[in-house]
């Protein structure tokens, strides 16, 4: 978080400092690449119009930032600069291979198939194993004793892995009501596997089977 926070000031300083620099450079693509799926996921999630716009901004200056630099570079004795960066529009390339294939981007950030109360899960979920759901459950435990395999799990026997986001899975108290999205693994009687798993926006929207 530290690190993002860094980028997007080199990333501001890069729009007024008036030689090229490479750490502006690669501080505007960082925030360029994080801004664009942290705005679609605000956006499919919880549809939240502020916080699509803040990420925006940020994806807007990050670019103008790194584009500013590879100007100022050209037009002056940068070649050096120039070369280094054309190597960093790699990075998009790169990231955006790993991304579509990490369980974040599998989060798919748009609307799940369906969505559930924990009580019908086992009944009517079956036809959405290997899709992407949304169920509200009471939390019966969490655990978090391997940070790699957090486990949050719901009443019904409902078993949430949030891989390693065990922090968000420690947010989860004991005997509250959760909105977890994730893709149904398995649905029979003491078996019913979400995984990967993610804490849901409250406010998103939620219409039930």
């Amino acid at each position: 978080m530290l690190g993002l926070f860094a980028s997007l000031v080199l990333s501001i300083w890069g729009l007024v400092k008036k030689r090229p620099s490479l750490p502006c450079a690669l501080a505007g693509l960082v925030v360029l690449t994080c801004s664009i799926p942290a705005g679609l996921h605000a956006w499919g999630e919880s549809q939240s119009i502020l916080w699509t716009a803040i990420y925006l901004l940020t994806a807007v200056v990050g670019g103008a930032s790194f584009l500013r630099q590879i100007i100022l570079a050209r037009k002056g004795s940068g070649a050096p600069l120039i070369m280094q960066a054309i190597c960093l529009l790699l990075i998009p390339m790169t990231a955006f291979g790993g991304i579509i294939s990490c369980k974040g981007w599998q989060m798919d950030y748009g609307k799940p198939a369906a969505q559930f109360h924990q009580e019908s899960l086992l009944e009517k979920g079956k036809p959405y194993i290997g899709r992407k759901i949304t169920v509200k459950g009471k939390v019966e435990r969490v655990d978090t004793s391997n940070p790699k395999a957090a486990w949050v799990y719901l009443d019904g026997g409902i078993r949430c892995n949030f891989e390693d986001f065990a922090i968000m899975a420690k947010s989860n108290k004991v005997g509250e009501t959760v909105y977890v999205d994730g893709f149904l693994r398995s649905c029979e009687p003491g078996d019913i596997l979400i995984k990967p798993a993610l804490n849901r926006d409250p406010k998103a929207p939620f219409s039930p089977q």
